[in-house]
C-alpha cells in the first residue's frame, strides 16, 4: 500500500490565495469610492468624474 503525503503549505497557500482574492474583490465594489484609486467620491453628484484621477465609473472598471 502506497501513501500519499501532502506538505502543510499547499493547503495553506491555496487558502492564502482563495482568501486574497475574495477579500480584494469585496472591497474593490465598496460605494461611494473611485473603482480606480479608491477616492473617496462622496460629496459629488452621480456620474462626475473622480477629482483624483479623472476616471468616471464605466472608465475606471478594469478589464
Amino acid at each position: 500500500m502506497h501513501c500519499v503525503t501532502i506538505p502543510l503549505w499547499i493547503p495553506a497557500a491555496a487558502l492564502g490565495v482563495s482568501s486574497t482574492l475574495l477579500w480584494r474583490r469585496h472591497w474593490g465594489r465598496r460605494r461611494g469610492v473611485c473603482p480606480a484609486c479608491n477616492y473617496a467620491l462622496t460629496g459629488l453628484a452621480p456620474g462626475s468624474p473622480c477629482p483624483e484621477c479623472g476616471k468616471r465609473g464605466s472608465d475606471a472598471v478594469k478589464t
